[in-house]
């Protein structure tokens, strides 16, 4: 389906960012190269889908009291949080995106700092969220700061006891792909349950996947139409 620009934006970590409309009008894009990384449903602005409607579903399933998420986009969770009630602190490094999610995609939220996540989280006191999620990206990578083992510490250290941590990752099935298997294995290293939600179904197609880890494990009742358990 081809798009019609409404604007380009050079930002501080991710490059150029284009703003587009899907020709039918329904959607607007936020695209790195032509890979999408946001979207919305310009009809229904409050409508989640894709990897957005998984990881909050897992956030309706937990019922997380205390929300921290490293990786702002344009908005989408961090709005759906924000209006739902939900207690949460958005780390955001790039301010060009907080303009991008405020001047095109209608985020309206309070809950967003702009800063470096990692260390916004250091300053955090210790057991103080039960919700963590990274769903950060430069270059369409989670960067690697993010998958060591003093952020994973950091993670454990800033978790309560039943908290869970989520990573939204881009890639391909564990065997095709060196980071995902990566990220799963050091998930199992410091969490006593990891669950895997994915849209990628063949050995070459790229997608999301949703590690949720924490004290238990989620049953298939999170999945959707376009996510399915792995």
């Amino acid at each position: 389906m081809s798009h019609e620009v409404i604007a380009k934006v050079q930002t501080d970590y991710n490059g150029e960012l284009t703003i587009a409309k899907t020709e039918d009008g329904r959607f607007l894009l936020l695209l790195y190269g032509n890979d999408e990384v946001g979207a919305i449903n310009m009809r229904d602005p409050d409508k989640l889908y894709g990897f957005s409607e998984i990881i909050y579903r897992t956030v309706d399933f937990l019922r997380p009291t205390n929300i921290f998420m490293i990786g702002h986009g344009v908005g989408i969770l961090s709005r759906k949080f924000f209006m739902s009630g939900y207690r949460s602190k958005v780390a955001e490094i790039d301010e060009k995106m907080v303009h991008i999610s405020r001047n095109y995609f209608g985020f309206n939220g309070d809950n967003v700092v702009v800063g470096d996540g990692y260390e916004i989280l250091m300053s955090e006191p210790d057991r103080s969220f039960d919700y963590i999620l990274l769903d950060a990206f430069i270059d369409a990578s989670v960067p690697n700061k993010f998958i060591s083992l003093d952020f994973m510490n950091l993670v454990r250290k800033k978790l309560t006891s039943d908290g869970f941590f989520v990573v939204n990752h881009v890639g391909k099935l564990f065997a095709m792909d060196e980071r995902t298997n990566e990220i799963k294995n050091m998930l199992k290293i410091y969490f006593p349950h990891v669950t895997i939600f994915t849209n990628v179904a063949e050995p070459d197609q790229r997608g999301n996947f949703i590690f949720i880890a924490g004290p238990q494990k989620l049953n298939k009742e999170i999945e959707t139409q376009r996510f399915f358990q792995v």
